[in-house]
């Protein structure tokens, strides 16, 4: 529902730090609908202190119009100010931080913040 959601309004990428043999498997059963525009993965992100950090400006878009959701301190240490910020989800039925996003990232993107 998240991916489908957001997808009418953003270019929705994965960046994660799995390689491809582990993530595809995952990603395919969580988007059959193809939501996501792009799949990024561990050999995308720098090495950096003994973490896999994702460098967003490797994107090759203006920054000023990219958002990362993670909950992955390494994820952001490169750019923290782009990054909404989540706990870590537990696996519990209640966990909604998600969906709960979903008011907002509609409320960015319909109104077109510029930054």
């Amino acid at each position: 529902e998240f991916l489908l959601e957001l997808a009418q309004f953003y270019e929705i990428v994965v960046f994660t730090d799995e390689p491809p043999t582990y993530a595809d498997p995952i990603l395919t059963k969580l988007d059959p609908h193809k939501a996501i525009a792009y799949r990024l993965y561990r050999s995308d992100t720098q090495y950096h202190h003994g973490k896999h950090v994702r460098d967003l400006s490797k994107l090759n878009r203006d920054l000023d119009h990219v958002l990362m959701i993670s909950a992955k301190p390494e994820a952001w240490e490169f750019q923290p100010e782009n990054t909404l910020k989540l706990r870590a989800w537990e696996g519990t039925p209640g966990d909604t931080g998600l969906i709960d996003l979903l008011p907002f990232l509609q409320f960015m993107a319909t109104r077109r913040i510029r930054d």
